[in-house]
């Protein structure tokens, strides 16, 4: 195969195939998250007291079921933000840039900011759970920090998703 057919081969130049592939990559990556949304309301998560203890305490109870559905919230997360890429693509394809594609360019970028979220969530905690004990303030620090991050990617992915959806929608 020579290097025309292989580029020919893995990338279309049909706006429309790329947008329906994006839209079902998409639909994958929301399945997947909100499959995870279920498995964390089934587990009890967030804990009904709300405290920090209770949290914490739920947390290091339920750690090895929480790690996986982290994970597999930071893949989901990751199969959106490359739908939102070739979405972009097929905005690129046709050459239209209007504001719709740099919504679609934000909500990759927010993405990406969330898988990065949840990969340190996913492998800091298990060291930050064990020493909690010894250390409560270090611990309430990272998981604030993470907790801000995922929280503020999460928004804007979801502003920029919602308008996207709405200017985009044929409604």
């Amino acid at each position: 195969m020579t290097t025309d057919q292989l580029q020919t081969a893995t990338l279309s130049t049909d706006p429309g195939t790329e947008m329906r592939t994006g839209g079902a990559v998409l639909f994958m990556g929301a399945v997947v998250f909100l499959l995870t949304v279920v498995f964390e309301l089934i587990v009890g998560w967030p804990p009904s007291g709300g405290e920090a203890t209770d949290i914490t305490a739920f947390m290091v109870q339920h750690w090895s079921i929480l790690r996986w559905i982290w994970a597999a919230q930071m893949l989901a997360v990751s199969i959106i933000a490359m739908s939102a890429l070739l979405l972009l693509q097929s905005r690129h394809l046709t050459d239209v840039w209007r504001p719709a594609s740099v919504i679609w360019s934000m909500v990759a970028v927010a993405g990406i900011v969330l898988t990065v979220a949840y990969g340190f969530t996913v492998g800091s905690y298990p060291a930050l759970l064990q020493s909690v004990e010894g250390n409560p303030e270090v611990f309430a620090a990272v998981r604030g920090g993470l907790r801000f991050l995922v929280d503020s990617a999460a928004a804007v992915a979801g502003l920029g998703f919602s308008v996207v959806f709405i200017r985009e929608g044929r409604f």
